[in-house]
């Protein structure tokens, strides 16, 4: 987000105006720099701020989100959620 903001040159209140007007909420000033401080910008909020300022907006893998948050988990929290990844459905290979 701050490199979004520092190659835009949008200051926080323009920032929250794109956001607002691409419809995920109403934004300020405060909500923006808290997004530059820590809090995870979502996809939608990327792809909004991508689109206005031309930016690519970073690709992350979902995978490897859950792969972090997994390691996180207690030995036994980890157990249950690979029990019930062993659970699902076999997809098919994409062709």
């Amino acid at each position: 987000m701050r490199e979004v903001l520092d190659r835009s040159g949008w200051s926080y209140p323009e920032a929250a105006a794109i956001l607002t007007r691409a419809g995920l909420g109403n934004y300020d000033r405060s909500k923006v720099q808290k997004m530059t401080v820590g809090r995870k910008v979502t996809l939608a909020e990327a792809e909004a701020l991508a689109k206005a300022s031309g930016i690519q907006a970073p690709v992350t893998n979902p995978v490897d989100d859950y792969a972090s948050k997994i390691r996180l988990l207690s030995d036994s929290d980890r157990e249950m959620v690979f029990a019930l990844i062993d659970r699902l459905p076999k997809a098919d290979p994409p062709n």
